[in-house]
């Protein structure tokens, strides 16, 4: 299959992909494409579908089986902000460590001292 196709805009910004592009790329009448506009006139279109609708309901899934929710979550964010702040105050640096991308936070610190 040839890689480089011209198209012509007609009225109103249409323009006409052709079939063997299109059936090349599973691209059917009513697809979204994603038009990137590189600058200096170069557009590249992509057929790929965003999958963030598919990564958002994934989540919302796990969360939900692990029994999380928006309230336990934003819980979560003031304990965690209660204690950056406790520690911040007694003049600690920490990083917070993740087990797993759905757990809780553990704050690693230690106090900077001079020896």
């Amino acid at each position: 299959m040839n890689n480089i196709f011209q198209v012509q805009v007609v009225r109103r910004g249409i323009i006409t992909l052709l079939k063997e592009l299109r059936d090349h790329n599973s691209i059917e009448e009513g697809d979204m494409l994603t038009l990137i506009d590189l600058g200096d006139g170069v557009v590249v279109m992509s057929p790929q579908r965003s999958r963030v609708d598919e990564v958002a309901n994934k989540l919302a899934r796990e969360w939900k089986d692990s029994g999380e929710t928006l309230e336990s979550m934003l819980s979560t964010l003031r304990q965690v902000r209660a204690e950056y702040d406790t520690k911040k105050t007694l003049g600690y640096s920490w990083t917070p460590v993740y087990s797993s991308p759905l757990s809780s936070p553990q704050l690693v610190g230690h106090a900077n001292c001079s020896y």
